[in-house]
């Protein structure tokens, strides 16, 4: 389905159709509560926005003006309500969650699987060691496959200070990787 299909989905939301928010709530309930999660760091917390994200979608579908995607639309609303609740509940962007999403492997042997896990886990533990502005901008455009443009607009902010802060996530990513053990001397080169 693509944008126009979504708008009109949106659009009949406006009017009323339960149909259309089941639909697109079936559609973007995953990936918000993922994005959320990713803010929060606490999956209560990330479900209730996410139930007050949709609800906000259902109230607003007739403000949504077609000027970005439906889905960069929702992100920022999920964005907003995760930045008001770590404001209003005086929550630290440092807070570690042992309980951060899994990155869902190929399948393969069970040792390859484990090492993928470890990994898993060690990046996300790397991801958490940087500022949220530079978690933000990769978890977006590596988690979700955002481009930069929307990443831009979802944030706030001009391409170029998303590209700026992807470019030394990345390197800091990588850093602190390599202090892990996840990444050697011949990635350095890379």
């Amino acid at each position: 389905m693509d944008e126009r299909d979504e708008g009109a989905i949106l659009a009949q939301i406006a009017a009323g159709s339960r149909e259309a928010f089941d639909l697109l709530y079936r559609r973007y309930e995953r990936r918000v509560y993922g994005y959320l999660l990713s803010l929060v760091r606490m999956p209560a917390i990330a479900e209730e926005l996410m139930c007050e994200t949709m609800f906000e979608m259902w109230r607003g579908a007739a403000r949504f003006r077609g000027d970005s995607k439906v889905s960069t639309w929702l992100l920022g609303i999920a964005r907003y309500k995760a930045l008001s609740a770590l404001r209003n509940r005086h929550m630290s962007s440092d807070v570690v969650n042992d309980e951060a999403p899994d990155i869902e492997a190929p399948e393969d042997g069970p040792l390859k699987k484990v090492q993928q896990k470890d990994e898993a886990e060690l990046v996300q533990k790397a991801l958490q060691t940087l500022s949220v502005e530079h978690r933000e901008v990769l978890e977006l455009a590596f988690y979700y496959d955002l481009p930069y443009q929307e990443i831009a607009e979802l944030v706030g902010c001009p391409i170029n200070t998303v590209k700026t802060r992807t470019f030394y996530a990345k390197q800091q990513l990588k850093r602190r990787l390599a202090q892990l053990g996840v990444m050697g001397e011949r990635d350095e080169g890379a």
